[in-house]
């Protein structure tokens, strides 16, 4: 006998399902298991699962099993933001994220801390190890962590929330740009987006002045597998290099939904479009290659906030170093800030779905795939008839072809679920009788839907 034991793809911590249908309801188990003893004729073992169907149709299960109903959010769902993580100290230029897994598990207002224990191996001392703390609550999360090297991040999801952490590499030249420093004093919600073209070891700062004050060169770059010319223009930026102090050449090009937005401004800029998660940046294209007229590097900026056209001001520099691993003196923090970080509800994006709101199956023919089986001890099908796309409160009225109103549905759902389940009994708590039926959904502050429904038995 061949057992399969997969492939040691290293501690998972979530699965994605994307094989499933909304509104059905499924079982998932967790289980342990041993590659066994082939010599000694010991075969493969895992541990067990206790799911039993009860005899009124109900569901036993064991600590290792969840029980999970797919759903959309409703119609006005606004996701949240991962928080951004501000580095507190430290000169390491890996990355540090926190995404968010859970909102259902997040904490409002709470502050975390991200720190390192070093390590040393050879001459090189670096971080080996890091530690999670919530600085609110005082709870350390995650204590002496190893699994922050590229491939091995495999850290657990704790109050909602999972660390992602990279280590920057010295030997390969990577330019990071994360760090500013502005005359006014305030934070600066943005960084570089840097892509490699003819990559070298150098620093460099980008320094913002008044509109116009600077000239970029015009310069023949690639996008793609085309080449395209760019003209010399005016702009409010120039380049140095951090270790000379030398002024770096460079090729400036107007990101076109922006030029629509800025016109002929010589002003760089970036925006982050929520709707379709895309970053539209101006591109600064540094002319400072192994061959002359060769681009080192290509960079734009990436706003951390939503919709709002970011322009650096003058006297902010943007500092461009190059990566280094983590030490002790690397700390870092971020807060879960409610209006940002938290799901919310729009009223006007849930005004725009009302159209979407559907009845599921349409039209209802004896049964729905989403209903549990009759029972000895329970032979009557337990109907469901299920009202989706709806926002998170709302009134459902159903009346019959005549007029008449068959029942009133009020809809009190959280904000992630988009879905209202029927037993298709009335007013008067009778079974609903075949025939059609026309639906009026009510959204105080959003709007009204009106549709119809059949039934056939």
């Amino acid at each position: 006998i061949e057992f399969d034991l997969g492939t040691d793809t290293g501690l998972q911590r979530y699965f994605v399902d994307s094989d499933v249908i909304n509104g059905r309801t499924y079982y998932y188990a967790v289980v342990a298991y041993n590659s066994g003893a082939a010599q000694a004729g010991i075969s493969p073992a895992e541990s067990p699962i206790n799911l039993s169907v009860n005899p009124d149709g109900t569901i036993s299960a064991g600590v290792n099993v969840i029980q999970v109903t797919p759903t959309a959010n409703s119609a006005g769902y606004v996701g949240p933001q991962d928080p951004a993580v501000t580095k507190l100290s430290g000169t390491g230029t890996g990355t540090v994220v926190a995404n968010v897994i859970d909102p259902r598990a997040l904490k409002a207002n709470n502050r975390y801390r991200i720190t390192f224990r070093d390590t040393t191996i050879g001459a090189d001392t670096y971080a080996g190890y890091f530690s999670l703390t919530n600085v609110t609550t005082g709870n350390v999360l995650l204590s002496n962590r190893r699994s922050f090297e590229a491939g091995n991040n495999d850290n657990p999801v704790v109050e909602g929330l999972r660390v992602v952490i990279t280590n920057g590499d010295p030997n390969a030249p990577k330019l990071i740009g994360k760090n500013w420093s502005s005359a006014s004093g305030l934070r600066i919600d943005a960084q570089a987006s840097v892509t490699p073209v003819n990559a070298n070891r150098r620093e460099y700062a980008i320094v913002f002045g008044a509109a116009g004050t600077t000239t970029s060169t015009s310069a023949t770059v690639r996008r793609g597998g085309l080449r395209q010319q760019l003209d010399a223009q005016p702009v409010n930026f120039k380049v140095i290099d951090r270790t000379t102090g030398e002024t770096v050449p460079f090729a400036f090009m107007r990101h076109p939904v922006l030029a629509d937005m800025a016109g002929d401004s010589p002003v760089m800029t970036a925006l982050y479009d929520a709707k379709s998660k895309t970053t539209f940046s101006d591109q600064i294209y540094l002319m400072d290659g192994a061959k002359e007229g060769d681009v080192s590097w290509q960079i734009g900026l990436e706003p951390h906030r939503s919709d709002v056209l970011f322009r650096p001001q003058a006297g902010d520099t943007l500092h461009l170093v190059q990566g280094t691993r983590f030490t002790s003196a690397d700390v870092f923090e971020f807060t879960i800030n409610p209006a940002t970080n938290l799901p919310s509800e729009d009223l006007a994006q849930a005004k725009s779905k009302l159209d979407e709101i559907r009845v599921v199956p349409n039209p209802y023919i004896v049964t729905n795939l989403a209903e549990k089986r009759p029972t000895r001890i329970r032979p009557q099908q337990e109907r469901e008839l299920h009202f989706i796309n709806l926002p998170a409160r709302c009134t459902i009225r159903i009346f019959n072809v005549a007029g008449q109103l068959v029942q009133t549905l009020n809809v009190n759902n959280p904000i992630e679920t988009d879905r209202y389940i029927w037993n298709m009994l009335t007013k008067d708590n009778l079974e609903l009788a075949y025939g059609v039926y026309v639906y009026h959904v009510e959204a105080p502050g959003i709007g009204e839907k009106v549709g119809k429904f059949a039934v056939i038995k």
